[in-house]
């Protein structure tokens, strides 16, 4: 059965995400690290201490779970249909004479 949607293009959003993620890693390294020396100023009060560890534990949950989420999303797509639509897409570009009208 044919799909309504474009596993290709659910693929690509997938990769583009992907990317996306890879380019916050930087930030969110160096906000871990801020957030990292900010709980350490002298005389900080418990309270704030823990304030700062909410945050490190949430950058920390955010780094990890947003790859294992586009992984999900990617495993999601039928890899028959993807198969065939990239397979009809490297016809089109190389013969659009063959595709069905």
């Amino acid at each position: 059965m044919r799909l309504k949607w474009s596993p290709v293009k659910v693929m690509e959003t997938a990769d583009e995400l992907d990317r996306c993620i890879k380019a916050l890693s930087g930030p969110l390294e160096k906000a871990k690290a801020v957030a990292v020396s900010g709980k350490e100023e002298p005389n900080l009060p418990d309270y704030v201490k823990w304030q700062f560890n909410l945050v490190i534990g949430e950058i920390d949950r955010v780094s990890s779970v947003f790859p294992y989420k586009i992984e999900r999303l990617r495993a999601v797509v039928p890899k028959d249909a993807l198969a065939e639509e990239q397979q009809i897409l490297a016809i089109a570009a190389t013969r659009p004479e063959l595709l069905p009208k």
